[in-house]
Parts: C-alpha cells; sequence; structure tokens
C-alpha cells in the first residue's frame, strides 16, 4: 500500500529482521504471512458483508436516517475507548488468546443478526462486531510486520491492503445479490461461518510468533541506536508520549483525514443509494467500484514511490479522494456515482499502507500494537461522532451537503500542507 520512501519520519529506525521470511521453494508449504493474510480475510470479509447489510437492513426494517447514523456508530465504540488498552494488551501479552475471542465474537455478532432480527439488535450486533475486529485489525497488522525484515515491510503492508481491496472489490457486490436473492437472514448465516473457520489457524499452531512484543522483537545492529533513545527517553506515561512525537503526531493526523472519508463513503452510500431508488446489488456495485479502484492504484504503487516521495504521494491522495466525494454529492446516476467512486477509491488507494508502514518503523520497538491502537482510537472517536452527525444531517438537508464538507475538509488540508510538496 504505498511507497518505500521513509522521509515523512526520522524518528525510528526499521525493526529487527525475522526468519520467517526468507526464501521459499515454489510449492512448498505456505509463508506465515500467507496464512496471517488468510486469518485476517477470514474475519475481514464478513465485517466487510456486515457493514453494508447492517445499514440495509436497518433501512428495512424501517429505521429512521439518524437512527442508522447511530447503529453505524457502534461500530466504531469499542474501538475508541479500547484500542490502547487492547494494544498495550497484545504487546504484553500476546495475540492468540485475542484473536481467537475476537474471531469467535464476530462470528456470534452474524450469527445474533440471523436468529433475532430488529433494529434492537443491530445496536448490539454492531458493538460487538466491531469490538471483535478492531482486535484481529490490530493483532494482524503487528504479525504482517513480524514476518519480514524492513525492507519487505512496506511490501508485505501492501499485499495485505491488496488483499482488503479485493475482499472490499468483491464482498459488497456479492453481499448486495445475496441479500435481493436470498434475503438478510441466510446472507448473515453465511457471513457468521469464515470466522470460526478463521479460529482453526490458530487452534492448530499455524501462525508463529503470536507471543509478547518484547519476545518476538530484539534489538539488532542496524536498530541499537534507536533503542537506546527509547530506553533513555523520559519515561512520561501512557498513549500521550507517543502523540508528543512529531513523527507519530503527522502521521496520526494523516490517518484521521483518510479513515473519516472512507467510513463515511461506506455509512453515506447505502443512504443515499436508497434515497435514489437503487437496489441492494446496485448500491454494492457502487460502494465495490471503490475497492475496485483502491486495488488498481495498488497495483501501480511500486512505479508511485519511484515517481513521488511519501509526502507527496499523501497529498496526491488526499486530493483524489476529496475531488471523489465532491463529485459524489452533485452526480444522482448509477454511472456518474460510479466514477465518482472510482475517483475515491483512487485516491484512497495508496494512504493506507503507506501510513502503517510508516507507523511500524516510526514506534518504539515495544508498543507496536500500542501506536497502531491509539491510531485506531483517534479515528474511532471521529468516526463515532461523524455517523451521528452525518445521520441527522442528511434527514435534514440531505446527503450531498455531507459529502460536501468532507470534500471541504480534504481539500483544504491538501492546500494548506501544499508546501510539503517540495519537501525531499
Amino acid at each position: 500500500m504505498g511507497s518505500t520512501d521513509h522521509d515523512v519520519t526520522s524518528a525510528g529506525t526499521p525493526h529487527s529482521v525475522t526468519p520467517w521470511t526468507t526464501s521459499v521453494k515454489p510449492f512448498g508449504p505456505p509463508r506465515p504471512l500467507h496464512l496471517a493474510l488468510l486469518f485476517i480475510l477470514l474475519n475481514h470479509i464478513p465485517f466487510t458483508g456486515m457493514r453494508l447489510a447492517v445499514s440495509l437492513y436497518a433501512i428495512h426494517l424501517g429505521a429512521a436516517p439518524g437512527v442508522v447514523g447511530a447503529i453505524v456508530a457502534l461500530f466504531s465504540v469499542l474501538p475508541m475507548v479500547g484500542s490502547v488498552h487492547l494494544g498495550r494488551l497484545i504487546d504484553r501479552k500476546g495475540m492468540r488468546l485475542p484473536m481467537l475471542v475476537a474471531a469467535g465474537v464476530l462470528g456470534c455478532a452474524n450469527l445474533l443478526a440471523a436468529l433475532w432480527p430488529s433494529v434492537n439488535t443491530l445496536f448490539a450486533v454492531t458493538a460487538l462486531a466491531g469490538g471483535a475486529y478492531i482486535t484481529i485489525l490490530i493483532a494482524g497488522q503487528q504479525l504482517v510486520g513480524r514476518y519480514g525484515s524492513a525492507e519487505e515491510r512496506v511490501g508485505n503492508y501492501s499485499t495485505l491492503s491488496t488483499a482488503f481491496a479485493v475482499s472490499l472489490a468483491l464482498v459488497p457486490m456479492l453481499s448486495g445479490l445475496l441479500i435481493d436473492h436470498i434475503g438478510f437472514r441466510i446472507t448473515f448465516f453465511g457471513m457468521a461461518v469464515l470466522p470460526f473457520v478463521s479460529m482453526l489457524l490458530i487452534a492448530f499452531d499455524k501462525l508463529p510468533m503470536l507471543g509478547p512484543a518484547e519476545r518476538a522483537v530484539a534489538p539488532s545492529a542496524g536498530s541499537t541506536a534507536n533503542h537506546a533513545n527509547h530506553a533513555n527517553a523520559p519515561k512520561t506515561s501512557g498513549a500521550m508520549e507517543l502523540v508528543r512525537n512529531p513523527d507519530l503526531f503527522r502521521l496520526y493526523t494523516f490517518s484521521i483525514l483518510f479513515t473519516v472519508s472512507w467510513d463515511m463513503f461506506l455509512f453515506l452510500t447505502p443512504i443515499h443509494g436508497a434515497r435514489l431508488g437503487l437496489s441492494a446489488s446496485q448500491i454494492g456495485v457502487v460502494v465495490g467500484t471503490f475497492s475496485v479502484a483502491m486495488f488498481l492504484v495498488r497495483m501501480a504503487a511500486g512505479h508511485a514511490a519511484k515517481q513521488f516521495t511519501s509526502r507527496q504521494l499523501l497529498l496526491l491522495c488526499l486530493s483524489g479522494a476529496g475531488l471523489g466525494c465532491l463529485g459524489f454529492g452533485l452526480v444522482e446516476s448509477l454511472p456518474l456515482l460510479i466514477g465518482c467512486a472510482f475517483a475515491m477509491g483512487l485516491g484512497q488507494g495508496l494512504a493506507n499502507p503507506t501510513l502503517n508502514a510508516l507507523l511500524y518503523d516510526a514506534s518504539p520497538p515495544e508498543r507496536v500494537a500500542e501506536a497502531m491502537g491509539l491510531r485506531t482510537s483517534i479515528g474511532k472517536t471521529c468516526q463515532v461522532a461523524l455517523p451521528l452527525a452525518a445521520g441527522s444531517a442528511s434527514a435534514l438537508f440531505g446527503v450531498a451537503p455531507v459529502f460536501w464538507l468532507i470534500a471541504a475538509v480534504q481539500l483544504g488540508a491538501a492546500w494548506m500542507a501544499r508546501a510539503q510538496w517540495k519537501v525531499k
């Protein structure tokens, strides 16, 4: 997902090399990285399906836009309040038990939606699913970072992001088709199976290096100075120590801009599409097109990294996402909506992998999961408030002004940071 330039941050050298990405025979057993990606995808697919299905199900059950916004906001409540603590727990205790429990909870959340169809059930379902998936995401991102050297890390995160893009492209379309042809309840039943399957990878010890960070990451010769700096740093408490790091602060700020616009697109598109009279399948195509664009632009990540610095890539991504969002609020026909979704996907495509790799390298080695959890918590704080506000605003003023506001924030931020384009 992004550039190999590391000019955005100077604090923190790459973490230690692990033996899990040494060369393997073409037809040998799967690499741990591939199995980790499989585990994450087996949980990402049902979670992505839920994001669309829950919104449409709530509308189908007669919920008002404000209620739909409240339901969607609950996807982010537990990640908002618990991500930092969860990251610390994973750093200290390891990933095995949190990943097992989270996969089980995500499967059960889908079962609840299938067995007890009501708006009240959806409130519980979204809260459980949000907490479960963010556990898998934080642990999985750290695991992907462990399965590689500094030189391989951006490529590994790009592979993860490409897998996410494929999932995001196909799952909304498939979910829409399933909802139209077999109904909501059977669709939720089908999605419930995948997290339970993923638990087998951990139960049969197919994922190595699930232990605490202190045991899995040791100082290497190339990172001795970085570890010494962290060891001698003032022992300020809690997550504020991470926020005070100027490089991490910059990355967190960029992260907010991208994650908020992404979530608003996923939340507002079903409402906008339903108001325009689109079917679930057509709405799924619009959402899926967004992910197709992300997949395509990530295929050109290597070439883009040679042409632009990381800062330039982030500015391009911010501008592209803002322009697409601006257009999305202006058009109503399905082809034009698809075109705007494609533009937004191009803008979002390279942002997250670049941010992930840089965040991993800028974080203290023993606090990687906590730093990623803090990024999640900051983003989710905005994502909890915005669906509530957006749901109410769309009920009063329509969906278009909400898209325009998001576009104004993105394009305004890109304009204010335009001086970064010339920084080498």
